[in-house]
């Protein structure tokens, strides 16, 4: 609606005068697939980070913390999905932010999906900032906006109803012509805008500003708004000319512009231009079909999960979200609406048309929680149409519960133009977080809260955090949900809230009806119930806090706290003082452990001291009772008897040593039947010494012993469920033990070993890492020895391990922790489980073998280890493990459902008879698929021979396929080898010679999931008669010995590998000749060059290979002894025909052996002595210095070594010692300038075994 001060209204005022309550929910159907893909995600629609704003983070209106039921929804929610309105960088949409015109531009250009970038240099207007420009730019360039001038366009300023109305109808075609404003402009956009409907649920005036709430429903309904296009009855008429020039325009009618593609033009709406008076034929095309050419879809005939009259969006097949009417919504209450209230609403029309039974008359459909009662249910006859709506009566048109005034419960009437009636009633239930919120799951977990529980689709007690916006939920807080069903089970929830809670003081109560609390009165909600035990029952005591849970509309659906546990405490006898005035004092101890005397002002109204001491003994009366208390001004204690709780007591004589109070166990006391305790039980004990202990839960209330003949009395209060909320002892003086208590719990989760820390004196700690028994945290506890588990004495750490009864020393150091226990008739159990299913229904847990029932305070806790198999169970694969704390039955159920696990499970029951879990902890070591039995068999790998027929694999363990099952079996190279299943058996076909794998797979049709076994087969083939003659030279060259393979020893060795290499070569070609000279026809391979051979052959290079011999030193003995052998390795390529082979051959090189040179090298030594005597006496004549001086020293330098050959005694050298004279000449030292040349004749013999070498130096001058 736009108020327009006095212009005319489209829309306006409230049906009827009637106040109508706001809605619960503005849509309440649950987000199931709608924009999962946006969730959380950075939008890529920035075109810059100034437009963060206006548009940023991508989630769902579901998931904006601040949009509620107030805001427009729907139309936030379509804007987003189409990308033109997001939220900021914080996840908030930020409803009721002014919107600029700057940021109005904006919105235009990603609406029209302007080419916004191209106008960036071409924006007119001086004020615009750079982030904006290219919008509005856009904007102006093609008639969106303008400006207040040529250069100004107040970017800065907010945008009115009328500015955005004016650029939306701009959009869809209007204003095309300056004769369109002859009213001016305010009268002419709010005349147009109101008549097509674009003010529609806006509320704003023409001035205002608009919120980013009302900009998002604006542009909603300009997207479906039929496009326009003008069309001018007469043509314009110029009178004059120049700047005197006048131009009348002529007129000019807008209509719809229309088409008949069926791929858009119906997506939004199929009205067509003939029925709103046009000539034109088709349907008209609105703004959305246009712009988004039919991916935006609006299905309007819909209901939603509540059975309302709604419409739905689909934008590129994903779904949006579903809407009520808001525009049929004609009535809503949030109490009793009587059947009276009904016929008011209704008019006499509605009701005759309601009453005719004829075909296509109205229809009456009345839902609750999205299940029919009437109407569509009763095959849409509304023959009890009536029954619903009686004139002057009070009766209640539902009342599924013995309460009449529905407090709480939400009834939406609709009413639409063909007089058809919705009446849709949605009751609110409560809730409570057992869980905080999980950001590696999403999720929360939870548990009922109220007296009304609804039958969950599933069992589901899991909201995800891609559906609801849960992600501040702690453990404890109070949910509002409303859950839908079409059949009155299976709820979804479709609504999460978190609850408000009011704490103050209670001022005064009316049973089952109300309780006052600060002074404001609180109703009851429907849902809570007047029966025992219900929250309507609940007893206050008036002056003391309170904390109670409220509904939407502020009625109380469930009492956290009526009274808190500070407010109670144990009066162990009354006593006086003496005086004119008689006090009544009070032996007191409270909850905390402090013990005072205080002064009694009443008890339960009673003031009187004479009575309240009456029978005492010597001034002291024994009293030994809980009372809840308040204080006065004077502080004196006012003590008030417990409503709906019992004072109880158990008195003991001891009769030898008896354990009078049990730790760990529910019947905490030893004479059965008397009381139980829960985790939140107060025991107080007063010890031997006078000292006071306090001890919350089973877990922690100690052991009591009691010494022979002494007595005991434990006073105790049970609650209205039966459980003891408090309890007193008192030993002092008895002797009696009190025996652990006082930890945190009786059991300690080690995750793992940690490390070794260090205390003064080098003490040695261990740390373990552990589950906090409160928080299910990761935390680090020191103990003072390393942790041992019984079975496996190697003082190391066994990683996840549930332990029990730990202590600790004064510094918190754990100094014991013990296994749990797995006793046969006792409450603890140590379990181990191979391979087992884990089911859980209606609160019956079990696992394998092992059954256990699952109460509301019972403490299940899965831990599932990294292991191949069970990392699709975890939220990161990469984790160690992940922890399910304090979880439901149902959620171990649905993670570990169709599986079969391996681990452990570890803890205790309620009570060694019982089977009802007090705390169980879940080690998933492993998981493998459920098969029933069901079992693919094991086979023997096998042999099978190319052309022989298919085979039956040999089953070492027999296949079992029973109905749901099948069995197939795959090859892992079929060019080998193929496998097919008959029946139960396994048949394998050869192909070609080789191997393949064989996988034979058994599958769960329901589940998919699979168990596989593999064999191996190997497929050999005849040989041709080419292969066995190769193969047989084969065999023949690589068993030859002896000489055959022995290159024979040489007087002087081969000069490297290579030379000892060739002669092997030589030898390999003589024994593959003999084998073709033999008939077989075989040759060496000389193709091969590609695969390292060369001309057929490849030789060993390697170290550990093939190596040359290796001659010794000649000693001069007369029989020197040979060096090392050598080795060559050889590999031939042999073929005839096609069949090829390879053989390796091993040669020895025999090592040389020495000869007797002792006399040749005495005499060839001699002789160089001679020859060096020889050179140094020669005197080469000097050449002649010409000018050449380089030339002339070459052949000075000649002329030296003519002469030292001439005369260098050869002649009376051997042949073997004149091969080893060698000469060097070289110039050592000259001044050829001067005429002077030195040169050194090096003269060297060398032979086997002997070296002597002497130089000469000449000079020449």
């Amino acid at each position: 609606m736009l108020d327009l001060q006095g212009l005319p209204l489209a829309y306006g005022g409230q049906r009827d005068g009637r106040k109508t309550a706001s809605l619960m929910a503005e849509k309440i159907t649950r987000r199931k697939i709608r924009m999962r893909n946006l969730k959380r995600a950075l939008s890529l629609t920035l075109a810059s980070v100034m437009l963060l704003g206006m548009m940023v983070i991508g989630t769902s209106a579901a998931s904006y913390p601040d949009v509620d039921k107030d805001n427009n929804v729907e139309a936030i929610e379509v804007l987003q999905a189409v990308g033109v309105m997001q939220g900021d960088d914080k996840g908030n949409f930020d409803p009721d932010r002014s919107v600029s015109r700057n940021e109005m531009a904006i919105v235009m250009a990603k609406l029209l999906n302007l080419d916004y970038n191209y106008y960036s240099e071409s924006c007119p207007f001086w004020d615009v900032p750079d982030y904006a420009k290219p919008y509005v730019g856009a904007c102006y360039a093609n008639g969106i906006v303008s400006g207040y001038n040529a250069t100004t366009y107040g970017g800065a300023d907010t945008v009115t109803a009328v500015q955005a109305a004016s650029m939306m109808m701009r959009a869809l075609g209007y204003f095309q012509y300056e004769s369109d404003y002859k009213d001016g402009f305010v009268i002419a956009t709010v005349k147009q805008a109101s008549k097509i409907g674009l003010f529609k649920d806006i509320n704003a005036n023409q001035d205002s500003p608009l919120t980013r709430d009302q900009v998002a429903q604006l542009a909603l309904n300009t997207l479906k708004t039929g496009m326009v296009e003008a069309q001018k009855n007469n043509a314009d008429i110029t009178i004059g000319s120049g700047d005197t020039a006048v131009t009348i325009n002529g007129a000019v009618t807008y209509v719809y512009v229309t088409s008949g593609d069926t791929k858009f033009n119906s997506a939004i709406d199929n009205i067509g231009a003939t029925s709103l008076g046009q000539f034109n034929d088709g349907l008209i095309v609105e703004l959305g079909e246009k712009l988004y050419n039919g991916d935006l879809k609006l299905v309007k005939n819909d209901t939603d999960d509540f059975g309302r009259p709604s419409q739905t969006w689909t934008y590129k097949n994903d779904k949006v979200g579903t809407y009520a009417n808001k525009g049929e919504l004609i009535a809503s209450y949030d109490k009793k609406v009587s059947k009276g209230d009904l016929y008011s609403l209704l008019s006499s029309a509605v009701r005759s048309d309601l009453e005719n039974t004829a075909e296509g008359s109205a229809k009456l459909t009345v839902t609750v929680n999205g299940g029919y009662t009437n109407g569509k249910a009763a095959g849409n006859t509304n023959a009890d149409a009536s029954s619903w709506y009686v004139r002057n009566s009070s009766e209640a048109i539902y009342t599924p519960v013995a309460d009449s005034t529905r407090r709480g419960t939400l009834t939406e009437v609709y009413l639409d133009k063909d007089n058809n009636v919705d009446i849709a009633i949605i009751d609110t239930f409560v809730y409570q977080a057992t869980s905080d919120y999980s950001s590696s799951r999403d999720d929360v977990r939870m548990a009922p809260a109220g007296d009304t529980v609804l039958a969950l689709k599933g069992g589901e007690l899991t909201l995800k955090g891609e559906d609801f916006n849960i992600q501040d939920v702690k453990t404890d807080d109070y949910l509002l949900i409303t859950a839908a069903s079409a059949t009155g089970s299976a709820y979804e929830v479709q609504s999460v809230q978190v609850a408000e809670k009011v704490t103050g003081e209670v001022t005064g109560y009316t049973a089952n009806d109300s309780v006052t609390i600060d002074g404001t009165t609180y109703n009851y909600s429907a849902t809570a119930l007047k029966s025992a035990g219900g929250v309507r029952t609940t007893a206050y005591t008036v002056g003391q806090d309170a904390v109670v849970v409220l509904d939407n509309y502020g009625n109380i659906i469930a009492v956290d706290e009526a009274v808190s546990s500070n407010s109670f405490v144990f009066i162990k006898d009354f006593g006086s003082t003496s005086g004119l005035t008689t006090k009544v004092l009070a032996d007191a101890y409270f909850t905390d452990g402090t013990n005072e005397e205080i002064t009694i002002d009443r008890v339960d109204n009673e003031k009187s001291a004479s009575v309240l001491l009456a029978n005492n003994v010597n001034g002291k009366k024994a009293i030994n009772k809980w009372y809840t208390y308040s204080v006065n001004s004077d502080g004196k204690y006012v003590l008030y008897t417990p409503s709906n709780r019992t004072n109880a007591n158990q008195p003991y004589t001891a009769s030898g040593d008896t354990k009078i109070v049990i730790n760990g166990k529910v019947d905490f006391l030893a004479a059965p039947g008397t009381a139980i305790a829960n985790d939140k039980t107060i025991m107080l004990v007063k010890d031997n010494e006078g000292d006071m202990n306090v001890y919350t839960g089973t877990a922690n209330i100690p052991d009591v012993n009691l010494p022979d003949t002494k007595t005991a009395t434990v006073y105790y209060l049970n609650g209205s469920k039966g459980y003891a909320e408090y309890a007193f002892v008192d030993l002092e003086g008895t002797n009696a033990s009190v025996v652990g208590g006082g930890d945190e719990t009786s059991f300690l989760y080690v995750l793992r070993f940690k490390g070794t820390t260090y205390g003064a004196n080098a003490t040695q700690y261990f740390t373990y890492s552990t589950l906090d028994p409160e928080s299910g945290e990761e935390v680090v506890r020191t103990f003072e020895s390393k942790l041992f588990r019984d079975d496996v004495g190697d003082g190391t750490a066994h990683p996840y391990s549930l332990q029990y009864k730990p202590s600790t020393n004064k510094d918190d150091r754990i100094t014991s922790l013990p296994d749990v226990p797995d006793e046969a008739s006792g409450k603890y159990f140590n379990k181990a489980i191979s391979g087992q299913a884990v089911k859980y229904d209606g609160g019956a847990l079990t696992i394998g073998s092992n059954k256990f029932v699952v109460a509301k305070d019972s403490k299940i806790t899965l831990v599932i280890k990294n292991h191949a198999s069970t990392t699709s169970l975890l939220s990161d694969p990469k984790m160690d493990h992940e922890v399910y704390f304090n979880t439901q039955g149902v959620t171990v159920d649905s993670t570990l459902k169709d599986l079969l696990m391996t681990g452990t499970i570890t803890g205790a029951t309620k009570s060694s008879s019982s089977t009802v879990i007090d705390t169980l902890y879940i080690t998933v070591n492993s998981v493998s698929a459920d098969m029933g039995g069901a079992t693919p068999g094991a086979y023997s790998d096998m042999s099978i021979t190319v052309g022989d027929a298919a085979a039956d694999a040999t089953a070492t363990t027999a296949a079992n396929v029973p109905t749901g099952y099948t069995l197939t079996a795959s090859s892992s190279d079929t060019a080998k080898a193929t496998a097919a299943v008959d029946g139960t058996t396994v048949k394998v076909t050869p192909v070609a010679e080789g191997t393949a794998t064989i996988t034979v797979t058994l599958t769960k049709t329901a589940t998919g999931d699979t168990v596989t076994t593999t064999f191996d087969v190997t497929v050999s083939a005849a040989k041709t008669a080419d292969e066995l003659a190769v193969e047989a030279a084969v065999a023949a060259l690589e068993a030859k010995t002896g000489n055959d393979v022995t290159l024979a020893a040489q007087d002087t060795a081969y000069a490297d590998l290579d030379a000892q290499d060739a002669a092997a070569k030589r030898q390999v070609g003589v024994l593959v000749g003999a084998l073709t000279d033999a008939g077989a026809g075989v040759a060496v391979d000389t193709s091969k060059a590609s695969d390292g051979f060369t001309a057929g052959y490849k030789f060993a290079a390697t170290a550990d290979g093939a190596k040359a011999v290796v001659n010794g030193v000649d000693t001069g003995d007369a029989d020197a002894a040979a060096g090392t052998d050598g080795i060559s390795i050889v590999t031939v390529a042999l073929k005839k025909g096609d069949a090829t082979g390879e053989a390796t051959i091993t040669f020895t090189a025999k090592a040389r052996a020495f000869k007797d040179n002792n006399t040749k090298n005495a005499s060839a030594v001699s002789k160089l002595q001679a020859v060096t005597t020889l050179v140094d006496g020669v005197t080469p004549t000097p050449p002649t210095k010409t000018s050449d001086e380089a030339a002339d020293k070459t052949s000075a330098i000649n002329a030296v070594k003519t002469a030292v050959e001439a005369d260098g005694g050869y002649s009376g050298l051997d042949t073997d010692a004149k091969a080893g004279i060698k000469y060097a000449i070289k110039e050592t030292d000259s001044d050829w300038a001067n005429g002077t040349l030195v040169v050194t004749v090096t003269v060297t013999w060398k032979n086997t075994g002997l070296t002597e070498t002497t130089d000469v130096s000449l000079t020449l001058s």
